[in-house]
C-alpha cells in the first residue's frame, strides 16, 4: 500500500472536506490521483486518513464536534448515496466494528432489501430463475413486503373488527380489555 505524504494539517483539512464530498472526489482535490494510479488506491488513502483522523481528531486540528459531524455525514452518504449505485457486497468503506447496533441494523436492512429486489428483478426477467423460487416463497415475500409497506405508510397491518356494542359508561381500561378479548388471533 502506498502511503500519503500529507502533513497532519493537510490530513485534518482532508478529513473536514469529507463532510460534503466523497472519498474519491476529496482525494482528487488533494491531488492524490496524481500519486495513486487507480480510483481504488485514491479512495483507500482517503479512507485510511479518515480513520486516522477520526481516532484522534485534535491531533489534526479537528474538534470532536466537527469530527462527529463529518462521521455522521460520511455515514449518511453511505446510507443514501444520492442515486449512485450501491455495492451491496460491501465496499469496505464502513468499518463494521465501529458501528453501533442501530447503524448495523439499518445497514443490514438496506442490504437485505436491495438483495431481495435484485433477486426478484432477476426472477422477473429470467424464467429459469423464477422456476427456482417456490410459490410458497413468493407468497411469503409478498406477504412480508405488503406488511412492511403498510408499516412504512403508517397503516395498519391487520384489521380489528368489533361488531358488538360497548357500554359508553365503562372505563377505558375495561373497554380495552373487552376489545382485546375479541381480537382474532
Amino acid at each position: 500500500m502506498a502511503k500519503s505524504n500529507l502533513t497532519n494539517v493537510q490530513k485534518g483539512l482532508l478529513f473536514k472536506k469529507l463532510a460534503g464530498s466523497t472519498y474519491y472526489d476529496t482525494g482528487v482535490e488533494f491531488g492524490l490521483h496524481k500519486v495513486h494510479p487507480t480510483r481504488v488506491a485514491v479512495q483507500s488513502v482517503v479512507r485510511r486518513t479518515y480513520k486516522e483522523v477520526l481516532s484522534d481528531p485534535e491531533k489534526y486540528g479537528v474538534s470532536k464536534e466537527v469530527a462527529e459531524m463529518v462521521q455522521k455525514n460520511v455515514w449518511d452518504r453511505y446510507q443514501n448515496p444520492t442515486g449512485k449505485k450501491i455495492d451491496v457486497v460491501g465496499s469496505g468503506e464502513i468499518d463494521l466494528e465501529n458501528l453501533d447496533d442501530k447503524q448495523l441494523v439499518l445497514r443490514g436492512k438496506k442490504i437485505a432489501w436491495l438483495l431481495l429486489n435484485k433477486k426478484l428483478n432477476l426472477a422477473a426477467k429470467k424464467k429459469s430463475e423464477l422456476d427456482k423460487i417456490s410459490a410458497v416463497s413468493l407468497a411469503q415475500i409478498a406477504s412480508t413486503v405488503f406488511d412492511k409497506a403498510q408499516i412504512v405508510n403508517g397503516e395498519a397491518t391487520e384489521n380489528i373488527a368489533l361488531r358488538a356494542k360497548i357500554d359508553e359508561n365503562i372505563t377505558p381500561e375495561v373497554a380495552l380489555e373487552e376489545i382485546l378479548k375479541r381480537r382474532v388471533a
